[in-house]
C-alpha cells in the first residue's frame, strides 16, 4: 500500500521508517482502524445471517409440530 505496489524489498518503507517514523506510524495506525473496522462489520455480518439461519429453522421446525399435531 505505501510502495504503491507489492514489493519484496520494502525499500520506501523502509525509508520512510527511517527519515519520519511519525508519519510512517499515522498510516499504519490509520490502515490498522479500517481493518480493524471492517473485520468488525464481516463478523456481526455473518452473526446476523446466524441468527436468521437459526430462526428460520426453528419456526420451520414449530411449524412443522403445529401441522402435525393432532386435534
Amino acid at each position: 500500500m505505501i510502495e504503491g505496489q507489492g514489493t519484496k524489498t520494502y525499500n520506501i518503507c523502509k525509508k520512510m521508517m527511517y527519515s519520519n517514523p511519525e508519519l510512517l506510524h499515522n498510516i499504519l495506525h490509520e490502515v490498522t482502524q479500517v481493518v480493524k473496522y471492517y473485520m468488525e462489520k464481516q463478523i456481526e455480518s455473518v452473526a446476523t445471517l446466524k441468527i436468521q439461519e437459526i430462526s428460520k429453522k426453528f419456526l420451520i421446525h414449530k411449524s412443522k409440530q403445529y401441522l402435525t399435531n393432532k386435534y
